[in-house]
């Protein structure tokens, strides 16, 4: 990896070591390898207690085929992962393609939208730039890319996190239309 893709990928993965709460406590130890497809979609538990996303949690919110139609991607696998220990209710899901590269994450963090976006910007280094269009109020790197809305007392991010060699650039308007998902779902 070079020095512009690890500048790329960078700040979404503090944003991910941060969220998650990689200082213990709860979750599974990585193992560096990519996680496997599924063959089995209901198998995700939950991501966090009844009421805070969503019983079925982030994955169940925005199935692969939702994600895949409309980044024009072919993600194999998703992953449940809760960071209620970092931020009270929210959580993400990880989607992985059948190669293992190329990541892409949906965060959902209910409550203070001002503390989300503040944590979810100084995460990704400061970089994250308000723009209009989208929810009540946004911010967008193009770097990554991510894209942070806030929709009432909620927040979404949504954002690549790896991108495969020779894969396409994802959009503003996929982000927005992805965000527009999760919301329309929650």
């Amino acid at each position: 990896m070079n020095g512009p893709q690890i500048a790329r990928i960078a700040p979404l993965v503090v944003a991910a070591l941060l969220l998650t709460g990689c200082s213990g406590g709860g979750g599974t130890p990585a193992t560096g390898s990519a996680p496997t497809a599924s063959s089995s979609p209901a198998s995700s538990p939950p991501a966090v207690s009844a009421g805070s996303v969503s019983k079925e949690g982030v994955c169940g919110l925005v199935p692969i085929a939702t994600v895949n139609s409309t980044l024009g991607r072919s993600y194999a696998s998703s992953k449940e992962v809760s960071i209620d220990q970092v931020i009270a209710g929210a959580a993400y899901c990880d989607y992985t393609p059948a190669s293992g590269s190329g990541e892409f994450e949906i965060q959902v963090v209910p409550g203070d939208p001002a503390d989300a976006t503040q944590t979810l910007n100084d995460a990704a280094g400061g970089v994250l730039m308000p723009i209009t269009g989208v929810g009540d109020s946004a911010m967008y790197a193009s770097s990554f890319p991510e894209l942070v809305v806030v929709y009432g007392d909620t927040t979404i991010a949504v954002g690549q996190s790896t991108s495969a060699a020779g894969a396409s650039e994802i959009t503003l308007d996929q982000l927005k239309k992805l965000a527009d998902a999760v919301h329309s779902a929650k």
